[in-house]
């Protein structure tokens, strides 16, 4: 009995597996497009962060200003993440055909930065 149990598992995995690629297969026409999407928010979050970035350090600033700027970092933080997983999960060969090792560094750094937002310190 235990000699059958391993090769279903094995089977039962690669079926997900083909049903994943199938899925994202007959779904591209929707995915694609949202990818895009994602590839110009990008942009323009990187535009804003390096124009926010410059005012952050260029002006003087009082304390509402700068939290409110840090609150705009961390929504330009959540764009660069979502992208990342959202090519991860859905455009995975490319991703990884397409994706130099700087890139995998640079992102891995990213989504290693929000693990304080997901295990915030605990107060003292």
């Amino acid at each position: 009995m235990s000699r059958h149990r391993w090769p279903r598992l094995f089977r039962h995995k690669r079926y997900i597996a083909q049903r994943w690629r199938h899925s994202i297969w007959r779904y591209r026409y929707v995915l694609h497009p949202i990818g895009h999407t994602f590839e110009v928010a990008t942009f323009i979050a990187s535009l804003a962060c390096v124009s926010l970035f410059i005012a952050y350090l260029g002006y003087e600033r009082d304390a509402s200003e700068i939290q409110s700027m840090m609150q705009w970092f961390r929504w330009i933080q959540a764009i660069y993440a979502t992208n990342i997983l959202f090519n991860f999960i859905f455009a995975y060969r490319q991703t990884i055909a397409n994706t130099r090792i700087i890139k995998w560094i640079v992102d891995i750094a990213l989504l290693l930065t929000l693990l304080p937002a997901i295990y915030p310190q605990p107060d003292r």
